[in-house]
């Protein structure tokens, strides 16, 4: 399975050495806002870099996503991974309402 990483700020790594360590499962992709950051967790992880998660979601190849950015941007880029069709992990919180919560919810569970 391909995974990827949206954002790679300080969690980003503990998420990216458990990928490694994980049989069947690579690293292909990572994203961060700064083209900078990406880059360089794209070159220590052997990953492409990508500044727009957008872009990301459109790989085919890409089966599992962590989404590890400011706890306010988990509900919205959850929901778009999931809408992606990708399967999807969340940093705590998943949102920070209850509203947006569900709304990830309901869309991960399908109902």
């Amino acid at each position: 399975m391909n995974y990827a990483i949206i954002g790679c700020g300080r969690v980003a790594p503990k998420h990216a050495k458990a990928i490694k360590e994980l049989p069947n499962v690579d690293l292909v992709a990572v994203c961060d806002c700064v083209p900078s950051r990406a880059d360089h967790f794209a070159k220590e992880y052997q990953a492409t870099p990508y500044t727009d998660y957008r872009d990301l979601l459109q790989r085919k190849d890409i089966d599992i996503v962590s989404v590890c950015v400011p706890s306010g941007l988990h509900a919205e880029i959850g929901q778009e991974v999931a809408k992606a069709g990708k399967h999807l992990l969340v940093e705590k919180p998943i949102a920070l309402s209850l509203e947006d919560a569900d709304a990830l919810i309901t869309l991960v569970s399908g109902n």
